[in-house]
């Protein structure tokens, strides 16, 4: 999904533009709403319908409709609101993109002054959008199944639409980007088959990162190194496996020399049979997934290399499979 930041607001973006996000904003004194900037751009037929299905359903606070209209853009998400937290606009974004994926559309359109109401700035507004549409849209079944015939229905442009400083709104847009992809990654990782995502397939990744940064540097011990260190506990979860165990280490030095770094430690068992204990046939389905606190730490590891923040970091991931 690319994301397109734009201050002109006209007939011809809108016709770009299949489903638009239109926030209404709720009185608590008599339910009536307010609706957002870009409903004055909109035909006046489809206000009018507009405003009769906002009627009709009586619009709560959190509660969000799919409007079909009859010129462009082909249809609204209108979401009632009342107050705005940083939780509640990601929710909504989320419930946007996945409604808007299911349905087909191929390009959204978000203004993002209108969320300025509920103290989120366009900057900070952009970076939740980039950041949660890639999250939403994600879907890990498209990299293994077959597409259907007419292809999977992916969202293609995303519109953030402000008269805000463009520069910042495009460094908002970058950041939620390595948010939104490093998340998705993640996932990734943690969904892949075990069979294909062992201990040593986790320490290629992690090393993959290295050239992120100069900063970040990756270290690996195999099965020989773990047993010259005397790391007996990690082979002896893995003893069982014909996939050797590995300890991944990552060091991002950002900060000052003097600063004492953070450290993460994320367990990355790649399959947990239960060992001499194993388990029954039900409590195996997820177990590929037992790597999952092993992939958040590589991956936050990814995002502080890419944000280039000024911090001393060690990431410690001992990854075997039981």
């Amino acid at each position: 999904m690319k994301f397109i930041t734009n201050s002109k607001v006209d007939s011809n973006l809108l016709k770009k533009i299949d489903c638009l996000l239109l926030p209404v904003w709720l009185s608590e004194k008599d339910g009536k709403g307010v609706f957002g900037g870009m409903f004055a751009k909109l035909h006046k037929n489809d206000q009018a319908l507009i405003k009769k299905s906002f009627e009709d359903v009586k619009l709560k606070p959190g509660v969000v409709k799919l409007i079909r209209l009859n010129t462009v853009p082909s249809a609204v998400f209108i979401a009632g609101l009342d107050t705005l937290t940083e939780r509640k606009f990601m929710l909504l974004v989320r419930q946007f993109v996945r409604t808007a994926k299911a349905e087909g559309f191929k390009n959204l359109g978000v203004y993002c002054d209108d969320f300025e109401r509920g103290n989120i700035d366009a900057v900070q507004a952009v970076k939740i959008i980039a950041e949660q549409s890639l999250v939403a849209h994600f879907d890990f079944s498209e990299h293994f199944k077959t597409a259907p015939k007419d292809g999977w229905k992916n969202i293609e442009n995303c519109y953030c639409l402000s008269y805000h400083d463009a520069e910042a709104l495009e460094a908002g847009i970058a950041n939620g980007e390595i948010m939104g992809n490093a998340v998705n990654a993640c996932r990734m990782l943690s969904a892949y088959p075990p069979g294909d995502m062992t201990p040593s397939g986790m320490a290629e990744h992690a090393q993959s990162l290295a050239k992120i940064s100069k900063k970040l540097t990756v270290t690996i011990f195999d099965e020989v190194k773990l047993k010259s260190e005397g790391m007996n506990a990690i082979l002896a979860v893995g003893k069982g496996s014909a996939s050797p165990p590995r300890l991944i280490i990552m060091e991002y030095k950002g900060g000052k020399d003097a600063d004492a770094p953070i450290v993460f430690v994320g367990k990355g068992v790649t399959f947990d049979s239960g060992g001499l204990n194993l388990k029954p046939g039900e409590g195996m389905a997820d177990m590929h997934m037992d790597m999952s606190g092993g992939a958040a730490v590589i991956e936050t590891m990814e995002v502080i290399a890419k944000l280039n923040l000024p911090v001393n970091v060690v990431a410690l991931v001992p990854a075997a499979e039981n």
